[in-house]
């Protein structure tokens, strides 16, 4: 992670600089497999990557709060740099792991950790759907759990009903070719290990 950011940000080592301000990136304090038992990123590393990344972005997005903590770790760091963040409860075949997303989200809420300058919003079973993981109506299930939740604390919320209600268009293509290009030509350029 950390050289796909110097490399977008141009390091020393890079004869050329992105000059490009992105809406935002999917980002993960994980950095290896289950079994590692350093699979998780540190504070400073993720407090480094954030403050690298806070100059293509000033948004990141979760997937989950519980893998690695970093619900509590990001949303500590990302107030500290003035970072917003979409917060994501994953959502899995097992009931388990949502109630652990949910109970991580409860605890993030209740410790005042949430709040309007820092968070963006909230995304529930980011990919399970497709996955076939779960079904359209068990994700409505869930969300309205955590509508719930937020409605109790007094916090505002914000619904899309339905996802035929949602017009998405894409602006354009300009900033991804860009990057498609300094990342292509790092790879190119790279030097194979043997």
């Amino acid at each position: 992670m950390l050289s796909l950011i110097l490399l977008l940000l141009g390091a020393p080592s890079s004869s050329r600089a992105a000059k490009i301000q992105l809406y935002g990136l999917n980002y993960n304090t994980r950095q290896g497999p289950d079994w590692d038992w350093n699979k998780c990123k540190s504070r400073i590393q993720v407090l480094t990557e954030l403050s690298l990344l806070q100059k293509l972005t000033s948004r990141i997005r979760l997937l989950s709060l519980t893998d690695c903590g970093q619900g509590e770790l990001v949303l500590d760091v990302a107030k500290e740099l003035g970072i917003q963040v979409w917060l994501g409860l994953w959502v899995a075949r097992e009931d388990e792991v949502f109630l652990r997303e949910k109970a991580a989200f409860q605890s993030l809420l209740e410790r005042g950790m949430i709040d309007d300058d820092t968070v963006l919003g909230v995304t529930v079973g980011s990919e399970s759907i497709y996955r076939e993981e779960v079904t359209v109506l068990q994700i409505i299930g869930y969300k309205d759990q955590i509508k719930d939740i937020l409605i109790g604390s007094g916090k505002g919320v914000a619904s899309v009903k339905t996802i035929n209600q949602v017009k998405w268009k894409r602006k354009s293509l300009k900033f991804y070719k860009i990057l498609s290009k300094y990342y292509k030509s790092a790879i190119t350029n790279c030097v194979k290990s043997r």
